[in-house]
C-alpha cells in the first residue's frame, strides 16, 4: 500500500495498528516460525539500543516514514541478516512461508487503518514497546514476503549475485591473462594509489605536510632503507605504519610473482613451440619422413664447407613436436644448424604463417606417409598464395634472386599444373645407385663423392656468357680450359640438356655449362692447356673394348614387391650377364639383355637361403624394401642387416672362397658398421653400404639451392644415354706407365667419353682431379668415366 504509516515513539520503525499485529501474532503464532522468530530477535536487539539512547538522552519524538524505499531497504536487509546474506538462502526462507499464512495475513490486515498514526504511549514498559516493535518489524517482513514473491525478487537476487561473481571472476581472469605490460601498469597505478592513501593516513595521524607524509607513505610501502616501524611513538602511527608496511610486503609479493609468471609463460611458450618464427629468406622443410634427418645433415656439411650460407631450418609437420625434438637430438648431437620445429598442418595458411613460410627462400615439400601427392600439390599451392603476398617482387623459379621450391619424391607420370615448382621424382636415385653397383661396386664412392656434400665434388651449374673466350668452341675444345674441374656438358636456353654432347659439338649462345668441380672456385683458363699426346695401350685390339665390361652374375635379396630394381640392373648389366632374384611370390619380368631366374622363397629364411646355388654370384644386392610402409627406417636396416648375415652363413655352409662383393642398402652409419664387421669373419668378402636417402639427400640440397641441377641428376642417372662407368686404368697404357689425368682425359674424349676421375684399389676415389695430376697405370686402378654405348 501506498499509504503513510507513523509509528510514534519508535522514532524511526514503522509499525501496524497495536491491535492488529497482536491479532496476527495471536491467531497466526508467527513468531514460532524459525525464519520469524530470527527476524524477531533482530528485531528486538536493535529496538533495544535505539530506545536505551532515546531514554538516555531524553530525546523520544515522533518521525514519519514513508512507505517506500527505506522501508524495502530496511525489510531486505533484517531479511538477508536473517539467513546469513547467502542468497540461495533467501529463496529457501521465502519458501518456508506457507502460502495459506500469506492469505491469512492478507485477510487480517484487511480493512486495518494502515494510513492512520499509532501512538505508543510514552509510559509503556519497555519490554512492551520492544514487543510492539519486534512484532510490527515481523508483520512487515511477512507483508513483504507477498510482494517480493510476486516480484521474484529472490530469484533476481540470485542471478545479480551469480552475474557479479562471474563478472568478478571474468575480471580476474582478464587481469591475470593480460600482457606483462599491462599488469605492470596496473600494479604500478594501484601502488601509486596505495602511496597517496598512506599519505593521507601519515597526515590524520599526525605528519604536517603532504610531502613529507608521501614520502614516509612510499618508505613503508617499499622497506626503503632508513625507515623502521618501531620508531613511532603514537599508537595510532605505529598501527598505520605496520598496516603500510604489510600492504607493501603484499604488494612486492604480487609483484613477483607477475614477474615470475612471464618468465614462466614466456619460457613455457619457447619450449611448447606455439609462438611464431619470425624469420626471413631461411629454409622450410614441409613434412617429416625418413629423408629428413639426411636433408639436414646434408645441409648442414654443405654450409660449413661454404657451399651454401648457414640458414635457419623450420620444420612444419603433424608430427608431434616433443617427437621431432627428440629425433633431433638423439641424430644430430652436435649440429651447428639452426633448427626448429612446429606441429601443424603444411596444407593450411594459418600454420604455414606460423612458420613465416611466405618469407623464405628455399622451401623443400618432403612425402608424408599420411598424405598423397595431391596433397602435396595443395601445400605448394598454398605456399604460392602466401609468398605472393609476403614477397610481392619475387616469383617462384630456378634464377638466382627467384624463390625455390622443390616437391620430392613424386610420381613420375603425374599430372602437374604448378609448373613454377621444381618436381624430384621418387626412386630416381636409390634404385639407379643401387643398380650401377651391379656392374661395379666400387661406383657406390663415385656416387657417394657427387652427391654427399661433405666431401668430394659437387656439379656446378655456371652461365657461358661468364667466359665468353668459349664461344664458338667445341665441347672437345673447351675441356681443355678448365684445369681442375671436368666439363660434362651444357644446358641449352630453351631448357635442354646436353649431357656428354658429341666432340665436335659447338656450344651454343646463352647456355649454361654442367661442371663437376670440388668447390664452386672454378678455372677457366683463356687458353687452352696443352697435353702430351698419348695412345691408348697397344694390348687393347679393340678400343672400344675398353668401353665394355665383362659379364657379370648378380644375386638380389629382399626384392620390392613389384621388383622395380630389376629393370634398372637389366638395363646396366652388359650381355651375358644373370640376375636371380629371390622373393616369396612369383615374378613377371622380362629383361633385355640379362639371364633371369627367379627363387621362390623368403631372403630371411635360413632354409630357403641355403638352397641358392652360390657358387658362380659375384655380387649380392640387398636393397631395403622401400614398399613395406609400415616399416620405419630401423626396421628396413634390420632386415637388410639380417639378410646379410644369413646370405654370409649359406655361403660359409657351401664352402664358397670365391671373391664376393655384397652391396646393402643402408641408412643408418651405426647398422653400417655392424654390417661391415660381418665381412672381418668371411675372408674373400667385401660390404658396401650405400647410405642411398643420404645421397637422395644431397642430391635435393643440390636442387634446393639450383632447381636447374634436378635436370642434370635426371638425365646423370637416368637408363638410356651416358653412364657412369669405370674401367681398368691399364686401357689407358702399358702397366705401370705414369699418365696425367690431362691425357686421360684426352684419350676417352676421342672415343665419346668424359673422365671423371679415378677410383683406386683401396675403395678411395679423386674426383674431378687436375689435368696435370699424374697417376701410375697399376693394377686394381680404374678410371671413372661418363660414356655411352657400354
Amino acid at each position: 500500500s501506498p499509504s503513510m504509516l507513523v509509528v510514534k515513539g519508535a522514532g524511526f520503525l514503522p509499525a501496524p495498528p497495536l491491535l492488529t499485529q497482536r491479532k496476527i501474532a495471536a491467531s497466526l503464532t508467527l513468531k514460532n516460525h524459525p525464519r520469524v522468530a530470527g527476524l524477531h530477535n533482530l528485531a528486538c536487539s536493535a529496538f533495544s539500543k535505539h530506545v536505551h539512547g532515546v531514554e538516555e538522552s531524553k530525546m523520544v519524538r515522533s518521525k514519519t516514514l514513508a512507505f517506500s524505499v527505506p522501508r524495502l531497504v530496511l525489510s531486505i536487509a533484517l531479511m538477508l541478516l536473517s539467513v546469513g546474506f547467502k542468497p540461495s538462502s533467501v529463496s529457501a526462507a521465502f519458501k518456508e512461508f506457507p502460502s495459506e499464512e500469506i492469505s491469512s495475513v492478507r485477510t487480517s490486515v484487511v480493512g486495518s487503518p494502515l494510513g492512520r498514526k499509532v501512538a505508543i504511549p510514552d509510559g509503556l514498559a519497555f519490554s512492551a514497546r520492544q514487543d510492539i516493535v519486534a512484532d510490527s518489524l515481523v508483520y512487515r517482513a511477512t507483508e513483504w514476503k507477498g510482494i517480493f514473491a510476486a516480484l521474484k525478487i529472490p530469484e533476481r537476487i540470485t542471478e545479480s549475485y551469480a552475474e557479479f561473481q562471474d563478472l568478478l571472476t571474468y575480471k580476474v581472469n582478464q587481469l591475470l591473462t593480460a600482457n606483462v605490460f599491462s599488469k605492470l601498469i596496473m600494479f604500478f597505478s594501484f601502488s601509486a594509489a596505495l602511496v597517496f592513501f598512506g599519505a593521507w593516513l601519515c597526515l590524520v595521524t599526525g605528519e604536517t605536510n603532504w610531502r613529507s607524509a608521501l614520502f614516509k607513505s612510499y618508505a613503508l610501502l617499499n622497506n626503503a632503507p632508513g625507515v623502521s616501524v618501531v620508531d613511532e611513538e603514537k599508537p595510532q602511527s605505529a598501527f598505520i605504519a605496520n598496516i603500510l608496511f604489510v600492504t607493501g610486503c603484499l604488494t612486492f609479493a604480487v609483484l613477483l610473482g607477475t614477474i615470475t609468471s612471464a618468465i614462466e609463460v614466456a619460457l613455457s611458450s619457447a619450449l611448447s613451440g606455439t609462438h611464431k618464427i619470425v624469420e626471413r629468406d631461411h629454409i622450410v622443410m614441409l613434412n617429416w619422413n625418413d629423408k629428413t634427418i639426411p636433408m639436414l645433415r646434408q645441409i648442414e656439411a654443405a654450409a660449413s664447407d661454404g657451399r651454401i650460407p648457414l640458414k635457419p631450418v623450420v620444420i612444419l609437420a603433424s608430427k608431434e613436436k616433443e617427437e621431432m625434438d627428440q629425433e633431433l637430438a638423439d641424430q644430430l648431437e652436435k649440429t651447428t644448424l639452426p633448427i626448429f620445429t612446429r606441429k601443424g598442418n603444411p596444407g593450411t595458411l594459418p600454420d604455414l604463417r606460423m612458420v613465416s613460410a611466405g618469407a623464405a627462400q628455399h622451401v623443400l615439400i618432403l612425402p608424408d606417409e599420411t598424405k598423397d601427392e595431391a596433397d602435396l600439390i595443395s601445400q605448394a599451392a598454398c605456399l604460392q598464395a602466401l609468398q605472393a603476398d609476403r614477397q610481392p617482387g619475387k616469383k617462384i623459379g630456378p634464377n638466382k634472386n627467384d624463390i625455390k621450391v622443390v616437391v620430392a619424391d613424386c610420381d613420375p607420370e603425374g599430372e602437374r599444373d604448378l609448373d613454377e615448382l621444381m618436381f624430384v621424382t621418387k626412386n630416381s636415385f636409390s634404385r639407379r645407385i643401387m643398380a650401377v653397383t651391379a656392374l661395379e661396386p666400387r661406383l657406390a664412392s663415385v656416387y657417394t663423392d657427387i652427391l654427399d656434400q661433405s666431401k668430394g665434388s659437387e656439379i656446378y651449374l655456371r652461365s657461358s656468357e661468364m667466359y665468353p673466350w668459349l664461344q664458338g668452341k667445341s665441347f672437345k675444345q673447351m675441356g681443355a680450359h678448365f684445369p681442375d674441374s671436368v666439363l660434362l656438358g651444357w644446358i641449352t636456353s630453351d631448357g635442354k640438356v646436353m649431357m656428354n654432347p658429341s666432340g665436335n659439338e659447338i656450344l651454343p649462345e646463352k647456355s649454361k655449362l654442367v661442371i663437376l668441380s670440388k668447390n664452386d672456385k672454378i678455372t677457366c683458363w683463356r687458353r687452352a692447356a696443352q697435353t702430351k699426346d698419348a695412345a691408348w695401350s697397344p694390348a687393347v685390339r679393340d678400343v672400344e673394348q675398353a668401353l665394355r665390361a665383362d659379364p657379370k652374375h648378380v644375386l638380389v635379396l629382399n626384392l620390392d614387391r613389384d621388383g622395380e630394381i630389376l629393370s634398372e640392373i637389366d638395363n646396366i648389366l652388359p650381355r651375358g650377364s644373370s640376375v636371380t632374384a629371390v622373393h616369396p611370390d612369383p615374378i613377371i619380368f622380362w629383361p633385355n639383355h640379362a639371364k633371369f631366374k627367379h627363387i621362390q622363397g623368403s631372403s630371411l629364411s635360413k632354409s630357403d637361403v641355403k638352397k641358392i646355388p652360390l657358387h658362380d654370384i659375384e655380387t649380392i644386392i640387398i636393397p631395403a624394401d622401400g614398399k613395406s610402409e609400415s616399416l620405419t627406417a630401423g626396421e628396413r636396416d634390420a632386415r637388410v642387416l639380417a639378410a646379410t648375415k644369413i646370405v654370409l652363413e649359406a655361403r660359409k655352409s657351401q664352402g664358397h672362397t670365391k671373391p664376393l662383393q655384397i652391396i646393402a642398402e643402408i641408412q643408418n652409419s651405426l647398422t653400417c658398421s655392424l654390417a661391415e664387421k660381418f665381412a672381418l669373419s668371411n675372408p674373400g668378402v667385401h660390404i658396401q653400404c650405400v647410405q642411398t636417402s643420404y645421397l637422395e639427400a644431397g642430391a635435393f640440397v643440390q636442387v634446393l639451392w639450383n632447381p636447374e641441377v634436378n635436370s642434370v641428376y635426371q638425365d646423370f642417372l637416368d637408363a638410356t644415354g651416358s653412364e657412369i662407368v669405370a674401367v681398368d686404368a691399364s686401357f689407358f697404357g702399358p702397366s705401370g706407365s705414369i699418365r696425367t689425368f690431362g691425357q686421360i682425359s684426352e684419350l676417352a674424349m676421342s672415343k665419346k667419353a668424359v673422365a671423371l676421375g679415378i677410383l683406386r684399389k683401396d675403395g678411395n676415389v679423386d674426383m674431378s682431379p687436375h689435368r696435370s695430376a699424374s697417376f701410375r697405370l697399376e693394377e686394381g686402378l680404374k678410371v671413372v668415366l661418363f660414356a655411352d654405348g657400354v
